[in-house]
């Protein structure tokens, strides 16, 4: 919103004073002029987002970006290191991208599960060489059975006989479901999905007898 308004404060008295009908009928050497004119200022809108871009995130505290977004310049160029550096689904990024904002911070935080989805890998050559061994198996395997590690061990998404399958395959059964899901059902999400659709309904209706004894 702010680079818009920018860009419209720098550019708005040029394009009002600009038609492209003048513009056609000018004299080349006139057109030339202008040209330079919009190319000088395309250079200052892009110095002064530049400029904006670096005042906004110097002063936030959070920033959120991906692995690779880490390694913009406006990130990277930032003369301040974050407290804390958190890499969701860290089993599933490349060991290499996850340096990148690392080096931006003072501790780390890898959240994660290296039982599921593994990085993408193209190459089967790459793969074979340790392409696809990420940080965060590497740090599993350094970090058994210290405190540095924690297993969230508490599902929220299957019912207990599905997530029972799970646990004892790849969790040593220390996976357990959240008491409201354990023995959810099919049934029961139909018969919710069922409420849901008529609280809706109910809500849709209530607003249009509204809206009629409004117009009355």
């Amino acid at each position: 919103k702010e680079l818009s308004k920018l860009e419209e404060d720098l550019f708005g008295s040029f394009r009002k004073n600009e038609s492209k009908k003048k513009a056609l009928t000018e004299p080349r050497v006139g057109r030339k002029e202008k040209k330079i004119e919009l190319k000088a200022l395309r250079r200052e809108v892009k110095a002064r987002q530049k400029d904006l871009i670096k005042t906004i995130m110097e002063s936030r505290q959070i920033v959120l970006c991906t692995n690779i977004g880490a390694s913009m310049s406006y990130v990277r160029n930032l003369q301040k290191d974050f407290d804390v550096c958190v890499i969701d689904e860290a089993a599933m990024a490349l060991e290499v991208s996850c340096y990148l904002p690392i080096l931006k911070s003072k501790r780390l935080i890898l959240a994660g599960d290296h039982h599921q989805l593994s990085p993408t890998i193209k190459s089967k050559e790459a793969e074979r060489m340790g392409l696809g061994r990420t940080l965060f198996d590497r740090l599993m395997e350094a970090l058994e059975g210290s405190t540095y590690s924690c297993l969230l061990n508490v599902q929220y998404r299957m019912n207990d006989l599905i997530s029972m399958w799970a646990s004892k395959a790849m969790y040593q059964g220390l996976l357990t479901s959240y008491i409201e899901n354990s023995n959810y059902t099919l049934q029961d999400f139909i018969i919710k999905s069922n409420l849901n659709n008529e609280d809706s309904n109910s809500l849709e209706d209530g607003e249009e007898q509204r809206k009629i004894g409004r117009a009355h």
